[in-house]
């Protein structure tokens, strides 16, 4: 299983904001978060393109 490491806060509390909307806990209200959203976009992003880099290269080694 995959872990993931801690999120920086800024980052943590808006995707419990979308976990909550998700589930119903929370109005689904996004106006006026588009740089927030789009910065928490952005560094999962480098996260999992961090992650599959490390992932191919030791694939590569076992194989």
């Amino acid at each position: 299983m995959l872990e993931i490491p801690h999120l920086p806060e800024k980052h943590a509390a808006l995707l419990d904001k979308a976990r909550k909307a998700y589930l119903g806990e929370y109005a689904d209200r996004w106006e006026g978060m588009k740089y927030e959203v789009a910065e928490l976009v952005d560094y999962m992003k480098k996260f999992y393109r961090g992650f599959a880099l490390v992932t191919l290269k030791v694939i590569n080694q076992e194989g």
